[in-house]
């Protein structure tokens, strides 16, 4: 587990230093609604689960005031089910797996070639149109 929370830890201190202090620094209210994990036992899949689970929890935090929703989309599927919702990545908030190197030099990731990239995914809740 180290190398990936590494891996997307590092991902999500850069969106937070580009995001989210220049807004704090104009004195602006910023609420962060992180989406830790969501997963589907075997058996479940293609039936569009994750995507509402990750609806319902999106709608819920936009009620509750959050400002943006964020997540680290690891594998394609939950890449492409952020994007049904409008999350939207920035390539310079994405990592490719293979070339990932911890601090002690070590690429955990080497010969991981799909999926490619991780993304961090985000949706400023403000702006967003889900229902």
């Amino acid at each position: 587990m180290v190398p990936i929370a590494t891996m997307l830890g590092a991902i999500e201190e850069k969106w937070i230093e580009r995001k989210i202090l220049p807004l704090l620094k104009e004195g602006k209210d910023v609420r962060v609604f992180h989406t830790a994990m969501v997963a589907v036992a075997h058996g479940y899949t293609r039936m569009k689960l994750a995507t509402r689970i990750l609806a319902a929890a999106t709608r819920l935090a936009k009620e509750k005031g959050f400002t943006f929703a964020i997540a680290e989309a690891t594998v394609y599927g939950s890449q492409l089910a952020f994007r049904s919702l409008g999350y939207q990545t920035d390539e310079e908030f994405r990592m490719a797996y293979e070339s990932f190197q911890m601090a002690d030099g070590s690429r955990p990731f080497k010969g991981c070639v799909e999926p490619s990239h991780c993304h961090l995914v985000e949706l400023n809740l403000h702006e967003s149109k889900i229902q």
